[in-house]
């Protein structure tokens, strides 16, 4: 994979996608974070700090993406689906199961494959044994 590919999509996001899911007040705020020539830049910009750099370890840097990155995962697991169904293959099995999704962990996953695959984030789901023994 050479490096325009690799900085301009992550898991087969594109930057386009991106910025349409940012709020007008996340552009401007991640514009002036990365320094970007306008705000249709920083879906570029930002899928580039993610796959290429140690991020999280700059406090402004992971302060500031904190809000926006935890609303951009509950948009994916919540109302991203495919056939009624989500998009995430762990999703779609604990759901199928019964579970519900029920917490957002900043940073709970800072492995490799961690970042890579989401950031960092991860989420805890609920089961509520009472209601499936009635099911």
């Amino acid at each position: 994979m050479d490096e325009e590919e690799s900085t301009s999509h992550i898991h087969g996001v594109g930057d386009e996608l991106v910025v349409s899911l940012l709020l007008d007040e996340e552009k401007k705020e991640l514009q002036k974070l990365f320094n970007s020539p306008s705000e249709n830049d920083v879906g570029k910009d930002l899928v580039h700090i993610l796959d290429t750099s140690n991020w999280y370890q700059d406090e402004v840097m992971s302060t500031t993406l904190k809000p926006i990155l935890m609303r951009l995962a509950a948009h994916y697991l919540t109302v991203e689906k495919y056939r009624g169904k989500p998009l995430n293959g762990v999703a779609k099995f604990h759901i199928r199961n019964g579970a519900e999704m029920h917490r957002l962990n900043y940073l709970a996953d800072l492995s490799r494959k961690g970042m890579h695959n989401s950031a960092g984030i991860m989420i805890n789901y609920r089961y509520d044994f009472e209601s499936m023994e009635q099911n």
